[in-house]
C-alpha cells in the first residue's frame, strides 16, 4: 500500500537533482520521482520507530 505523502515541489526537484547526479545524468519524470520519493518516505516510516525501553515477554 502506497501512502500519499505531501512532498513540496522544491523537495521533488531536489530529489530529481540527486537522482540525476547519482545516475549519470539520467532524467527522472515528475510522476516517477514522486512515486519513488513516497516509497522512500514509507520505508523510513516503517523502519524508524522508537526502541521500547522494556520488551514484554
Amino acid at each position: 500500500m502506497l501512502c500519499n505523502y505531501m512532498i513540496s515541489k522544491e523537495a521533488l526537484q531536489e530529489f530529481k537533482k540527486i537522482w540525476k547526479s547519482e545516475h549519470n545524468g539520467k532524467e527522472l519524470p515528475n510522476d516517477k520521482a514522486l512515486e519513488m520519493a513516497q516509497r522512500i518516505l514509507r520505508i523510513v516510516e516503517l523502519i524508524y520507530r522508537p526502541i521500547p525501553k522494556k520488551i514484554k515477554k
